[in-house]
């Protein structure tokens, strides 16, 4: 008989004496003479299982958002989260995302279970949630409603307004079109420098008989608010990927960027040129639009009208994203403070046209053309020699400029687009 096998034996020898009735556990065991030569069989265990969780906020505005993490120990493999005053209530998530909506003071319940047992835990107490106090700007208020949509702002989104990153104490919201199809404030959260910022877009309430916030499937629109200089701007989002950009009750959406507008800067030199921006300026008021430039004009013209300052003369009265002809008596720089163009074709008429340039990089002449070369007799500067001239094979102007303007002629009409830069 091997070692083995009387390892065995011994073992089943012992089994036998405990569970046998009749035999005394406390029998004193017959001592063995064989050193069996084997080490006992060692079992690794895990640690029994603790419930144990924090939450991001523990007192927070009704509509809030608070995120609650799991801390338990023991490899839990089932989760149940009872959040009396939250939506949901009840969850099995692991680590859930509720909203509260009515003021009170409120416990949380974590049970816990996996093959290391289980356990359970409540915080009493553990979340306040109170009324808003509003701090927010004019016209910015919204109703809590029971349909929402957590919108999360990480800090590394780094919200600018003209590439300037906003100021602690500004405000971020996001608006929906109401019954008169007037822009309306359904949720907001102050800038901070919180890791994360949270917005609760509240949607329309079948309670109420007018409009009120975000229908299903609408799609967010952004404001920046400057508290330094009292104004608002309209937003552009990069959300990340695909996560939507329209509301949903109890939908979840999170940015990857934001920023408010862009600076494009246009220098003319003396004299005669063609002008047109890529931008569309917010403040579009010519007058005010040129307040840095008046002294350089000498006068400005196209088909929107003439603007000649030494003589009181604004019949443009607000830019238009065309092309004008400009008399500079000094080289000036222009600042266009806004949003790139978004629509990018032209209408060519038959005969001569003033053509702006609607991107913010060159473009090629025979790319943008290259659809409508037999429509096209010529393409000029419009102070200076340089031209493209099919005809006679003249090609000296290769590249339209951003922030000139040119000359065309055309044989018949056609829509002339323009592709979006890249960068």
């Amino acid at each position: 008989m091997t070692k083995t096998h009387l390892a065995i034996l011994y073992s089943f020898l012992l089994l036998f004496i405990q569970i046998v009735p009749g035999i005394s556990q406390t029998t004193t065991p017959v001592k063995s003479e064989v050193n069996i030569g084997i080490a006992p069989l060692l079992t690794e265990t895990k640690g029994t299982i603790v419930a144990d969780f924090e939450a991001d906020y523990t007192l927070v505005e009704t509509g809030s958002a608070v995120q609650f993490t799991n801390l338990s120990t023991g490899d839990p493999t089932f989760f149940q989260w009872t959040i009396p005053g939250a939506t949901p209530a009840i969850t099995y998530v692991s680590e859930p995302l509720v909203i509260y909506h009515t003021p009170g003071i409120y416990n949380v319940t974590l049970y816990v279970s996996g093959l290391n047992g289980n356990d359970e835990i409540t915080k009493e107490n553990y979340i306040e949630v109170i009324e808003p106090i509003s701090n927010l700007p004019d016209e910015w208020e919204y109703p809590t409603t029971l349909s929402q949509h957590v919108l999360t702002l990480p800090i590394t989104i780094n919200p600018r307004v003209f590439n300037i990153p906003i100021d602690t104490g500004d405000y971020i919201g996001v608006f929906f079109f109401d019954n008169t199809n007037q822009l309306k404030c359904a949720g907001a959260v102050e800038w901070i420098g919180d890791p994360t910022s949270v917005i609760t877009a509240q949607g329309d309430s079948y309670l109420t008989p007018d409009k009120d916030g975000f229908d299903t499937g609408e799609t967010f629109n952004w404001k920046i608010f400057s508290v330094s200089k009292q104004e608002e701007y309209p937003a552009t989002p990069t959300y990340s990927i695909n996560m939507p950009d329209y509301f949903y009750p109890y939908g979840f959406s999170s940015l990857t960027d934001l920023y408010a507008g862009v600076v494009y800067e246009i220098t003319k030199t003396a004299g005669w040129c063609g002008f047109s921006s890529p931008v569309l300026p917010w403040n579009n008021d010519l007058a005010t639009l040129f307040t840095s430039n008046l002294s350089d004009i000498n006068i400005m013209y196209g088909d929107a009208g003439i603007f000649w300052p030494e003589n009181n003369i604004n019949t443009i009265e607000s830019w238009e994203s065309t092309g004008y002809f400009i008399n500079l008596e000094n080289a000036s720089t222009f600042t266009f403070k806004g949003y790139p163009l978004e629509n990018l074709s032209l209408s060519i008429q038959s005969g001569w046209n003033l053509l702006p340039v609607q991107v913010s990089c060159q473009t090629e002449i025979s790319v943008l053309l290259q659809n409508n070369l037999d429509k096209v007799e010529i393409l000029k500067d419009i102070a200076g020699i340089n031209m493209f001239w099919p005809e006679h094979s003249i090609y000296t102007l290769t590249t339209l400029i951003p922030g000139q303007a040119y000359l065309l002629k055309a044989n018949d009409a056609f829509i002339l687009e323009f592709s979006p830069c890249e960068n």
